[in-house]
């Protein structure tokens, strides 16, 4: 059985807000968010590195930093990062919010952003310091920790190369455990799944050929008179005057192609959450893995919606198993689940009276545009002005 420090972990995140005061320049931003937006922001001025919060969180609603926060509560902390931070180059921030109540209501989130490298120093501080004689150290080459957010995304560990990455991707069969996916009844995390009628899949490399044009040599005569149409009716449009009259001016374009298609297809969505009403929040066991095991410990961080995960395994012990995948999969349909699926289609519910009058409209105002048409001699004196003005104007006017 693993032991951990929990208690100086939860105290140490109750805390935290109030020491990052302290060390000024490793807090990047301070903010203040309401449903009309991000409301109030403080950019460090002692920081080093910059941040793009203010940019990229305009819209609060959708903004995870308030919905989150939200949902957890006004007596926590939320911290996120971003996905796969552990892939860039700059020490990652990280974003703590928590939620205003007003009259029992969300009325604001208030925030601040830090830089990942202080959240490591000050996690290894508490985590090093047991004066226990047979208390485990993060430190220990055969001691592994980390530290999970409510959706098993890694928010701390002992690479940055993982930060921002699910677990699933470094130990899938502790988060099987941790699922219940190999048939464990208590869960800290739920497995979810969501399913995108919407969706738009990539199409595969067909199997149909084309050598079939071959057989008739019709099909190349036509196939030369469609492109050389296609071709005529481009040069048509794109013809003008002042290019005919001023040819030295040009400016190059580079297309940009795009050698895959999509298709519209249901898409799958799975997912793990922590479920407060339904999971637990401390687990501890040990995992099988043939000729050895995995001894896994797991608590929640008072305050905040964090996890401690502390797993003991010996260097050679790897458990290799099949987790199920966060990335997006294409739902397939045998022939009674087409069936199923055409007869419980949700189209959009038409509205129950016709609205195509109104007692102050007049009818005879209506479709009065499909008369209006271009003048001819209007296109050809605006032309003809435009061939006779110098080309410095143009170019002055254009700039």
């Amino acid at each position: 059985m693993l032991s951990v420090n929990v208690e100086s972990i939860a105290q140490y995140a109750c805390y935290f807000m109030c020491c990052l005061y302290f060390y000024s320049d490793s807090v990047v931003l301070q903010f203040v968010g309401t449903k009309g937006g991000l409301t109030r922001y403080y950019l460090n001025p002692r920081a080093l590195q910059e941040s793009d919060f203010v940019l990229e969180n305009n819209n609060t609603l959708q903004a995870d930093y308030y919905t989150r926060a939200t949902v957890l509560g006004n007596d926590s902390f939320l911290y996120s990062v971003p996905f796969d931070a552990g892939n860039y180059n700059n020490d990652t921030l990280v974003t703590a919010s928590s939620i205003v109540l007003v009259d029992n209501a969300p009325a604001a989130a208030v925030g601040i952003q830090f830089k990942w490298s202080f959240l490591q120093d000050m996690f290894t501080n508490v985590t090093t310091n047991c004066t226990e004689e047979e208390c485990m150290k993060c430190s220990d080459e055969d001691i592994d920790c980390y530290l999970l957010d409510n959706d098993a995304y890694i928010i701390l560990s002992e690479t940055q190369e993982k930060i921002g990455k699910p677990l699933s991707d470094y130990k899938p069969a502790v988060m099987m455990e941790l699922s219940g996916e190999d048939g464990t009844l208590d869960v800290v995390y739920k497995k979810m799944i969501i399913t995108d009628f919407q969706g738009m899949c990539q199409k595969g490399d067909g199997t149909d050929s084309a050598a079939s044009i071959l057989l008739d040599p019709f099909f190349s005569v036509s196939a030369y008179l469609r492109w050389l149409t296609h071709y005529v009716i481009l040069q048509l449009v794109q013809f003008s005057v002042y290019d005919w009259l001023y040819a030295g001016v040009w400016a190059e374009a580079t297309p940009t192609f795009h050698s895959y298609s999509y298709k519209p297809c249901d898409k799958v969505y799975t997912f793990f959450t922590h479920d407060p009403e339904t999971s637990v929040t401390s687990m501890s066991g040990s995992i099988g893995c043939g000729d050895c095991e995995i001894g896994y410990s797991i608590e929640a961080v008072n305050g905040s919606n964090l996890f401690l995960l502390v797993l003991k395994t010996e260097e050679t012990c790897e458990c290799r198993k099949n987790v199920t995948s966060f990335q997006p999969e294409e739902k397939i349909y045998n022939n009674t689940e087409k069936c199923a699926r055409k007869s419980v289609q949700r189209h959009r519910r038409r509205p129950e009276t016709c609205h195509a009058y109104h007692d102050e409209e007049n009818s005879d105002d209506c479709g009065g545009a499909t008369s209006v048409q271009a003048s001819m001699l209007m296109l050809f004196i605006i032309a003809i002005f435009a061939a006779r003005l110098p080309l410095q104007y143009l170019d002055s006017t254009l700039q």
